[in-house]
């Protein structure tokens, strides 16, 4: 919404600060929600039985596929902007090429 409202000199200058700003807006909301809200009854049996260590081994199988799947997501995202960044400014092709079909091709003689 900034980027379509804002020039690309004002989003270089302050532009890019609007969504942390309106990042921080939310903090006080989401902090007075904790505090008011009660816990579900489930949950407090469940604080209630295990220490938060014990819960951590039980599902440690569970964290470690969480982590790998946001990993991977991740990286994979990266990696793909890096090529077309890569393409874009190294191999000079043009924005508005065929990115799926042609890449495989670039990166095969790359």
């Amino acid at each position: 919404m900034a980027s379509a409202s804002l020039t690309k000199d004002q989003l270089d200058a302050w532009g890019w600060r609007i969504p942390f700003v309106v990042g921080l807006l939310l903090v006080p909301a989401g902090l007075y929600l904790r505090r008011v809200m009660s816990e579900t009854p489930h949950a407090q049996r469940v604080v209630a039985l295990q220490c938060r260590g014990a819960l951590l081994k039980q599902n440690a199988g569970l964290i470690a596929l969480s982590v790998s799947v946001v990993l991977g997501s991740t990286v994979s995202t990266y990696v793909t902007l890096h090529m077309i960044t890569y393409a874009l400014t190294m191999l000079h092709m043009a924005p508005t090429y065929r990115w799926p079909r042609q890449m495989h091709r670039c990166m095969a003689t790359a």
